[in-house]
């Protein structure tokens, strides 16, 4: 499901309205296969909540093909057993995000 996410995404990285979907499904993916079903209720209820400022961020983030290679390189770790690698590739990845976003 994560692969397929990622799959879809780099054949829609400029087409705002299906990267943002591919894009949530990853994320929404992830919090599933951590295999705690509160953390996926919460990240499920957060992508809708905000599902508009999650576009504002598409739209700001600019970079398309960066924030695919980040994607997919936490997802690397993932299939390579790497918690520790892919914890820290997403917290790099969501630190990007919030220096776009903070426009520091």
């Amino acid at each position: 499901v994560i692969a397929a996410a990622l799959d879809r995404a780099g054949h829609v990285l400029h087409d705002d309205a299906e990267l943002h979907v591919a894009n949530m499904d990853f994320h929404r993916a992830i919090s599933r296969y951590a295999g705690n079903a509160v953390l996926a209720q919460i990240i499920d209820s957060l992508v809708d909540i905000y599902r508009q400022e999650q576009r504002a961020i598409l739209e700001m983030y600019g970079d398309r093909a960066n924030d695919h290679r980040a994607h997919l390189d936490i997802l690397t770790a993932m299939r390579e057993r790497k918690p520790v690698k892919a914890r820290r590739l997403m917290a790099a990845h969501l630190r990007d995000v919030r220096a776009v976003v903070t426009g520091s």
